[in-house]
């Protein structure tokens, strides 16, 4: 359990918290209360586990110009889901503005991607008894609509993991720079090559999923970099289901890509030799995510809660297995 605090400037202090310490890096925890006045303080407990319980993860690295206006919507669009940001070791206000909105804060104490991030988030809902989990952007990009819209996409189809795609014909324009546009069709090209499967926006961040997916994806080959197309084959591997849903999204808010400039060339050598790896079936095991994936089925009472894959609702088009 960590232990958190104030220091006599008024700013927060932490211990590591090991219970969501991911593999080779440190971890601290900041969780908020509400005082009688309302203004966020330090100290409190999460609510109580229930059957039916969402987290929003938003991975954050320097995104105090937008995460402020990012987290009020979130709390707009989701009021009933609690709302954990990882900050990757940011040099700037993130982690104290997020605190200040009442979201939970898990801070690494130096940057190790947005894969790491994202795994602390997961690691934080499978140890914390989330039903669901919905990971949005940080930098604006993705609406607060469209994340509770691929929540509800993943509640009524039944499926393991719902997609927010951009490239739909639903989804409306979305301008994209020439080689981005060229990376996600290689992207593309190779999830198809090596699992069958043709997903329209492989790259997309905004995605919502059952704990079945969480204990696949906490496993130590998940990429701490990069997590795109090698994740979306790992879950091919290990046969889940998923589903697109056409969303529409923005243009960054604030800060910069890590695709910008030169970065482009490092991310799609990294992915090819991610793909490969994963591809070999080296290095992670599937029936983690069986197992949790019978234990979802089951709520209170004996209750099935996933509904049947086989019917999802008309607004969400459906990856062919």
């Amino acid at each position: 359990m960590s232990t958190t605090g104030l220091n006599n400037q008024g700013q927060v202090f932490t211990v590591p918290a090991p219970e969501i310490l991911p593999a080779s890096s440190y971890v601290c925890l900041v969780e908020p209360r509400r005082s009688t006045s309302g203004r966020a303080v330090i100290g409190s407990k999460m609510s109580a586990t229930s059957s039916e319980r969402a987290l929003v993860l938003v991975p954050a690295h320097n995104e105090e110009e937008s995460l402020a206006f990012v987290l009020r919507q979130i709390r707009q669009s989701l009021p009933d889901a609690d709302i954990l940001v990882v900050d990757d070791g940011s040099k700037d206000q993130t982690a104290s503005i997020a605190l200040s909105a009442g979201a939970v804060v898990a801070r690494h104490a130096t940057n190790l991607g947005v894969g790491a991030a994202l795994q602390t988030g997961y690691r934080y809902a499978l140890s914390h008894g989330y039903s669901h989990l919905v990971q949005v952007d940080a930098d604006g990009q993705h609406r607060p609509e469209d994340a509770r819209k691929v929540l509800t996409a993943l509640k009524s189809s039944g499926a393991d993991m719902a997609i927010g795609c951009r490239f739909l014909p639903e989804s409306g324009p979305y301008p994209m720079p020439l080689l981005r546009r060229i990376g996600k069709d290689y992207q593309r090209f190779l999830i198809r090559l090596l699992t069958g499967r043709l997903f329209a926006d492989p790259t997309s961040g905004l995605r919502a999923m059952r704990p079945c997916v969480l204990a696949l994806l906490e496993q130590d080959v998940f990429p701490c970099d990069y997590p795109d197309a090698d994740v979306l084959v790992m879950l091919c591997k290990a046969r889940t289901t998923m589903v697109e849903v056409p969303v529409a999204m923005r243009e960054r808010a604030a800060g910069t890509s890590q695709h910008e400039g030169l970065g482009w060339i490092y991310y799609a050598y990294r992915m090819t030799l991610s793909l490969l790896l994963i591809a070999s079936g080296r290095g992670f095991d599937p029936i983690p995510a069986e197992r949790k994936r019978e234990q979802s089925r089951v709520g209170t009472g004996g209750q099935v809660i996933h509904q049947d894959a086989s019917a999802p609702s008309r607004e969400i088009q459906a990856i062919a297995s």
